[in-house]
Formats: C-alpha cells, sequence, structure tokens
C-alpha cells in the first residue's frame, strides 16, 4: 500500500468518527477527499455554542447546504477580496446578488444600464440571439446587437397600467392632473404623429388620427385610406380655432340615418328644437341657398281655375286680421321660434303673382274707363 492511499484512508477515518479537530490545529489535504455513507455529510460544529451551524450532505441524488443560524454568503472576487457576490437571508429565504440585505425573493443591485451592446443587470437568452434585457429602469429586446420587436400576451390575456382588471388588450387607468396625460404619443422624426386602426381581413385599408407638424403645430387629422390614398377628411386645427371637414370626394354625410341632430352655437343637445336635423343658434351667410320643396311652386295662380279672392273681401280681411291670407301672423311666428323658409317663400311668391293678377285687373278697368 503506497503512502498516498494510507493518507486518504486515514483523513477518511477520521471524518467518520467525528474526530474534532480544536481551533488552533489544521487538517491539510493534498489530493481528492471523498466521503462514502448512505447520506455522506459534512458537519461544521461550534463548540463555543455547542451546536451544529452548517452542514452540506447528500440525499437520493440532491445537494443540500443548510446555514441552520443564519444567512449564507457567497464569495467571489479576482482581488484577492471576500466580496459577496450571492447573499441568500435565512430569515426569509430573500436572494440577493450584489447586495446583502435582499429586500424581495431576488434583488439585483449591480449592472450596467442596458444597451444594444451592454447587458444591463439581467440577459434573458443568448447574447448572440434572441434575448431581453433588463436594467434598473429599463426593458430591451434585442437579436444578436440589434434592437428588436417587444411581443406580449402574443397567446391571449389584456394588458392592464394602473388597472387590475383591465376590460380591453390593453387598459390605461390614471388619475392625471391637469398637463399630465394618461397616454402621450411622440414622433421623434419630421413626419406625422399617427396612430393607425386597422383589421387583418383587409390591412391595407385602415382608419387613423395624425398630428401635423407644419403651420399648425396643433392640427388633428382624422381619416382614412382606401387601400390607394391616404385621406384625411377631419382637421382640428389649434392655431387657426377651426375644424376643417372634407371628403375626397367632396360629400359629408352628417346623421346619415335621419337620427339625431346637428346643432351650431348650441350648448346642450336639450336645447335642440324637436323635429329638426339642423339648428343654428346665431347667423348665417351663404352665396346661394337652395329649399327644396315636396309641394307645388305657385304658378297655379295663373291657371284659369284660380279663385282670386275679391279686392273688397282681401281689403276686409287685412283691417281685421293684420296680416295677408295665408300668411302666420306675428304671434305665430313668435310662438313657433321662427318660420319654414320654403313654406315662406312659396307663399310670398304665391302673393305677388296674385297682386300681379289685382294690377292687370286694375289696369283693365282704368282702360275702360279711359276708353268711355
Amino acid at each position: 500500500m503506497n503512502n498516498s492511499l494510507l493518507h486518504y484512508l486515514t483523513i477518511l477515518g477520521l471524518l467518520l468518527m467525528n474526530l474534532n479537530l480544536r481551533s488552533q490545529e489544521q487538517l491539510l489535504v493534498e489530493g481528492d477527499v471523498r466521503l462514502e455513507d448512505g447520506n455522506p455529510t459534512i458537519t461544521l460544529y461550534s463548540t463555543d455554542d455547542n451546536r451544529v451551524e452548517s452542514q452540506l450532505f447528500s440525499s437520493n441524488g440532491n445537494f443540500f447546504l443548510n446555514n441552520r443560524f443564519g444567512s449564507i454568503l457567497l464569495r467571489a472576487s479576482d482581488n484577492g477580496g471576500f466580496d459577496t457576490r450571492l447573499f441568500i437571508e435565512g430569515s426569509n429565504g430573500n436572494i440577493g446578488m450584489g447586495t446583502d440585505s435582499p429586500l424581495s425573493r431576488l434583488q439585483v443591485t449591480d449592472g450596467n444600464d442596458l444597451s444594444l451592446s451592454t447587458h444591463g443587470y439581467l440577459l434573458l437568452g443568448s447574447a448572440n440571439g434572441p434575448n431581453l434585457v433588463f436594467d434598473d429602469n429599463e426593458i430591451q429586446s434585442r437579436n444578436s446587437g440589434s434592437a428588436s420587436d417587444l411581443i406580449l400576451q402574443l397567446e391571449g390575456g389584456k394588458i392592464g397600467i394602473g388597472d387590475f382588471q383591465p376590460e380591453g388588450k390593453l387598459t390605461i387607468r390614471h388619475n392625471s392632473t391637469p398637463g399630465n396625460p394618461q397616454l402621450r404619443l411622440t414622433e421623434t422624426g419630421t413626419g406625422l404623429g399617427r396612430i393607425e386602426f386597422r383589421n387583418t381581413t383587409n390591412s391595407n385599408r385602415y382608419a387613423f388620427i395624425s398630428s401635423d407638424p407644419g403651420a399648425d403645430p396643433a392640427t388633428l387629422g382624422i381619416g382614412y385610406n382606401d387601400g390607394l390614398d391616404s385621406k384625411r377628411f377631419i382637421d382640428l386645427r389649434y392655431t387657426a380655432d377651426l375644424i376643417r371637414m372634407q371628403h375626397e370626394s367632396g360629400s359629408i354625410l352628417l346623421c346619415g340615418e335621419e337620427n339625431g341632430a346637428v346643432g351650431i352655437g348650441i350648448a346642450l343637445s336639450t336645447d335642440m328644437p324637436e323635429g329638426y336635423m339642423l339648428a343654428v343658434d346665431g347667423q348665417i351667410i351663404s352665396e346661394e341657398v337652395l329649399v327644396e320643396l315636396s309641394g307645388g311652386w305657385p304658378d297655379y295662380v295663373f291657371e284659369e281655375q284660380y279663385e282670386l279672392m275679391p279686392i273688397q273681401e282681401l281689403a276686409k280681411s287685412l283691417k281685421i286680421n293684420k296680416h295677408l291670407p295665408g300668411l302666420p301672423s306675428a304671434q305665430e311666428i313668435e310662438s313657433k321660434g321662427g318660420h319654414d323658409l320654403g313654406k315662406t317663400q312659396r307663399k310670398l311668391l304665391e302673393k305677388i303673382e296674385e297682386l300681379t293678377l289685382y294690377i292687370i285687373e286694375l289696369e283693365e278697368r282704368i282702360s275702360q274707363i279711359e276708353n268711355k
């Protein structure tokens, strides 16, 4: 039996006999140390406290490191020191990397600010392939050193920001104060800031909302793309204090199903007059107005069978009623809050044509008198 084998057996015997070595004594081993037992164990015993402090043992193929009365510190350093790289808190099981007082199940405090070339505090994946990098306030998805898409909830589920029960694919709940928006989208270049709404059935046709950095910096455009060209048909311009609506073909439909109405200068929907599609509280200026009526135009006055009120009856009616027959009185117009432009125009034309007939009739009587 050579000296090396005898040396190993001696050490093994001492360990199995639980030989206690005093603190001032040293056990020096050159080569391998092997413990063979059903559950091989190395026990660190404190004679000062008369108790087992720590154990290293193996059982059923598992390796255990057990520290009974404190925390576990794994130290490593390339400068000869004893820097703590991994810390396991004994009282609560928290794990710290770069800290010996972790406040959560895993706390990482050491690392660099992430970038496309640095790996932050935590790297998930291969540095030479798809990976996800974290630092203390950033998340970056990368692929072999280049930025890549960050995919969330691909297999379903919703995302809530400030909301424990999101109702949409993305729900943002925030008690914002004036000047602090719930969501801000910023275009860093010179193009339009833009939000698009698409359907996978026909993705080249979509609606959009955009902001224009041109002469009117606070312009908001709402439009659509029909697959051939992008068209913006509503402009809200802050600097010009206007709302411009334009459809590419020139037609704009409001209340197309004849439900509801359009009010201009009206603060509340309850102030809309019932039965009207458009109400304007104020003056209107126009180069031309077309009123299309469902009834006939008053040319019937010139038909031979038209019965013109005798001039004596007209005079009597005016004296009694104080307005032309067939036209509403001032009291009626005031009680209704206005008058029907189309009907009034038709009635006025009727009265003009009747007046023409009265003039012709009067001219005939004058001629008869002059010819006598």
